[in-house]
């Protein structure tokens, strides 16, 4: 199945953000267990990871974060999807 098309309802706001961004979990990742978020800048760097996520609501607090690109990566037990965004 397309990972994509199962979780495309997954999304991240606002984008480009400061900082804070919200992330609205696509409810077919989360109907089969605990997720994994992992935020990488483009170099493939882990820059903030968390485990055993099970919410489909959440609010992140990035201002650490230098301005650039950025992507999400939510890895459940269905598959991975991958979102980009910018801190600016």
């Amino acid at each position: 199945a397309n990972i994509e098309h199962l979780f495309g309802d997954t999304n991240v706001f606002p984008n480009p953000s400061k900082g804070k961004i919200f992330v609205e979990i696509d409810p077919g990742l989360i109907s089969v267990g605990t997720y994994e978020l992992i935020i990488t800048d483009l170099t493939g760097k882990n820059v903030f990871s968390a485990q055993n996520m099970f919410t489909d609501k959440i609010e992140l607090d990035l201002t650490f974060l230098k301005k650039g690109i950025y992507l999400m990566k939510l890895k459940g037990n269905k598959g991975l999807i991958t979102k980009k965004f910018v801190i600016e």
